[in-house]
C-alpha cells in the first residue's frame, strides 16, 4: 500500500525520447500525466526526443519541453546541385543503396536500440538542467531503453539523489520475440544493463502485473519496489454519441484499431474465423477494417482481399484525432492479443471508454487482456485453436447480434481507474513514499 508521504509541490524531470506531438502510446501517456501534474500544482521539465517540425524548447500545457536532437538525422543524404532527370534516377539509386547499407549495419550494431544517439545530447541537455534546478523526482520512461541510460550517465557526479522512477511500458532484455537490438550479440549485456538500472531505482512501475512477476524473478527485486499502474485512458469520449443498437443493422462494421506482427500479434487467425463467422450471420453482413501500423502483416491481410473477399480493408495510419469518433462509429471493436503474456496494450482501456463492444482474440492462455477485462459485461474473447470452433461462432454470433444497450455506468465505472487524474495520483503518491 503507498502511503500518502508529503504532499508538497514537486519538482520533477521526465525523461523520455516518445512525448508530444509524436504519435505513440508513451508519448500520450506522458504528455497527459505530465500536464495532470502542473495542474495539481507541480512544476514539470520533460527532455525528449526532438522530431523535424517540432521546437527545441516551448511549453505544453504549462510543462517546459526540452527536445535533444538524434544525430542519425543528420545521415540522410541530401543533394547539393540541381541534377538531370537522369542523374536523379542514377543517384537516387546510389542513394537507395548506401541508406539501405548504412540501416543494415547500423541495425547490427546499435545499442541498446535505435535512439541510441539521442543519448548524447539528451544527456547534455539533463546535465544543464541539473546545474540550474534541484529536482525532487526523476522518471524515466521506456521504451526506448535508452531514457533510462540518459538518466543514469546524467546523474553521474551530482550532489544528491532525486527520487528515481524507472517507468517501463515494454521490458527490455526479455523482449525476444521482437528485440530491439541484435539480440545473438547483446543478450547477455541486455540483461547485465536492464539489471543494473532497475536495481539502481527508487522504484520501477509497469503497467502489467505479469511484468511484475517476471522483473522479481529475473532481477531479484524487492516486491516493494515494483509498482504496477495500469495503462491510461488518453482519449475522450465524452462529447461523442454513445453505443448504437445492432438491431435491423444490415452490416456489422468491426474495426481493429493499432499495430500487427507477425511474431506476436497477428491477424491469421482473425480473419479465418471471421470468414467462417460470416457465412453463420443470419443474412448480417460484416466488415472487418484495420486501422494501424500494419506493414509487417499486410501480406495476410492481401491474401483475403485479392480472394475477392472484400469485407477486409487495410487503411493503415489514421490521425490521432479521428480516432474517438471512428471507435464510436464501429459496431465492435477487434483486439488481437499478444504471444507474450508481459505485453498489455494500452489501447484496450480506450476501447472500454468508447462505450463499444470488444472481440478479442487470444493466442495463448495466459492473456494480459483477458486478465484485465475477464469480468467486463461487453467483452468475448476466443482462444485460438488448431481449427475453428463451431461453439466459438455461435457464442460470437450471439454476442455480435445482441441488441441490448450497454450501461454507461458500467463503462463509466471500469473507465475511472484508467483516468489520467487517477494515474498521475498513483506516480505522485509513489514519489512521495520513496521520498
Amino acid at each position: 500500500m503507498i502511503s500518502d508521504g508529503d504532499r508538497s509541490p514537486k519538482k520533477i524531470l521526465v525523461i523520455s525520447h516518445s512525448y508530444y506531438p509524436l504519435n505513440e502510446a508513451r508519448a500520450y501517456r506522458w504528455t497527459e500525466i505530465s500536464g495532470e501534474w502542473v495542474r495539481q500544482g507541480h512544476e514539470v521539465d520533460v527532455v525528449c526526443g526532438k522530431t523535424s517540425d517540432s521546437k527545441e524548447l516551448e511549453e505544453v500545457e504549462g510543462v517546459t519541453v526540452y527536445r535533444a536532437y538524434n544525430p542519425m538525422a543528420k545521415l540522410r543524404p541530401t543533394n547539393h546541385h540541381k541534377a538531370t532527370h537522369s542523374e536523379k534516377s542514377s543517384e537516387k539509386k546510389v542513394i537507395t543503396g548506401i541508406k539501405t547499407c548504412i540501416k543494415k549495419v547500423w541495425k547490427f550494431f546499435r545499442w541498446p536500440d535505435s535512439e541510441c544517439l539521442w543519448v548524447f545530447s539528451a544527456v547534455k541537455k539533463v546535465r544543464a538542467l541539473l546545474r540550474e534546478k534541484k529536482y525532487d523526482a526523476v522518471v524515466s520512461v521506456s521504451l526506448p531503453f535508452s531514457s533510462h541510460i540518459v538518466w543514469k550517465l546524467a546523474k553521474i557526479g551530482i550532489s544528491y539523489s532525486p527520487v528515481w522512477i524507472c517507468d517501463i511500458g515494454d521490458p527490455f532484455s526479455i523482449m525476444k520475440d521482437t528485440p530491439l537490438n541484435n539480440y545473438r550479440i547483446y543478450r547477455r549485456l541486455n540483461h547485465i544493463a536492464e539489471k543494473n538500472i532497475v536495481n539502481s531505482a527508487s522504484a520501477v512501475t509497469v503497467t502489467n502485473p505479469k511484468i511484475t512477476e517476471e522483473y522479481l524473478n529475473i532481477f531479484q527485486l524487492d516486491k516493494s519496489s515494483v509498482i504496477c499502474i495500469p495503462p491510461m485512458l488518453s482519449i475522450n469520449f465524452d462529447h461523442l454519441e454513445g453505443g448504437k443498437e445492432n438491431n435491423g443493422m444490415d452490416t456489422v462494421k468491426l474495426r481493429y484499431f493499432g499495430a500487427l506482427y507477425k511474431n506476436i500479434r497477428d491477424p491469421s487467425y482473425l480473419l479465418e474465423f471471421l470468414s467462417k463467422l460470416k457465412v453463420n450471420m443470419r443474412g448480417v453482413d460484416i466488415e472487418m477494417s484495420f486501422y494501424g501500423e500494419l506493414e509487417d502483416c499486410i501480406d495476410i491481410i492481401n491474401k483475403y482481399k485479392m480472394s475477392g473477399q472484400e469485407w477486409v480493408s487495410a487503411n493503415g495510419h489514421v490521425a490521432r484525432d479521428q480516432i474517438p469518433s471512428m471507435m464510436v462509429d464501429a459496431d465492435i471493436l477487434i483486439n488481437i492479443g499478444n504471444r507474450t503474456s508481459f505485453q498489455l496494450p494500452s489501447k484496450i482501456v480506450e476501447y472500454v471508454a468508447s462505450g463499444k463492444k470488444i472481440l478479442h482474440v487470444s493466442l495463448i492462455e495466459d492473456d494480459s487482456v483477458v486478465k484485465l477485462l475477464g469480468d467486463y459485461p461487453y467483452f468475448c474473447n476466443i482462444h485460438e485453436k488448431n481449427e475453428v470452433d463451431v461453439n466459438d461462432i455461435n457464442r460470437v454470433r450471439e454476442f455480435i447480434l445482441n441488441d441490448d444497450p450497454v450501461d454507461q455506468e458500467i463503462i463509466s465505472n471500469y473507465s475511472k481507474p484508467f483516468l489520467s487524474s487517477e494515474i498521475s495520483k498513483q506516480y505522485i503518491e509513489l514519489i512521495n513514499n520513496k521520498s
